[in-house]
């Protein structure tokens, strides 16, 4: 592999930390907030519950695929790319942490 590529790996898996950090804390919040909706079912205010509900599926639907296309990169990168070791580390991570995000986005129906 030529150095240029290498190059832009790197550049690349730095650029992608920033950002699946950045969005694992937007669909975690979007997880907290289907989670309070269910809560307000719970406690008999279905409507106001089932509002919030849609419009934080709405919200998670715009940004999930984006963020798991950004996530699949990370981890292809990782796995094939000539990566400092801190650099695949911390993909390594941020790709678990998403995981983590998905399966409970899933617990709550919001996938």
């Amino acid at each position: 592999m030529s150095e240029a590529v290498i190059g832009s790996a790197q550049e690349t898996a730095e650029r992608l930390a920033p950002l699946l950090k950045e969005y694992a804390e937007k669909l975690r919040a979007l997880n907290e907030r289907a989670m309070e909706a269910q809560d307000l079912g719970e406690r008999g205010r279905a409507r106001a519950g089932s509002l919030t509900m849609r419009g934080v599926a709405h919200e998670y639907t715009l940004l999930s695929s984006a963020v798991l296309e950004l996530s699949r990169m990370a981890s292809q990168l990782v796995e094939h790319a000539d990566l400092d070791r801190v650099t695949q580390i911390e993909l390594k991570l941020r790709v678990a942490e998403l995981d983590g995000i998905f399966a409970e986005a899933q617990r709550l129906e919001l996938a």
